[in-house]
């Protein structure tokens, strides 16, 4: 997680398939967060802050 959102679009990831949910970088956390379980979506915002600290 913290390597995906180290950069904007993390470039090495392929397509995720359909009906998959992916974070693909930091520019894409917020269609993550609408899309994921609520388990992840709170990880992967927890994850953002501790990198922006």
């Amino acid at each position: 997680m913290r390597e995906r959102l180290k950069h904007d679009v993390a470039s090495d990831r392929p397509p995720a398939p359909e009906g998959t949910v992916r974070l693909t970088g930091l520019a894409g956390l917020g269609a993550f967060v609408a899309k994921a379980s609520p388990e992840l979506a709170a990880n992967a915002m927890l994850c953002a802050v501790n990198q922006a600290a």
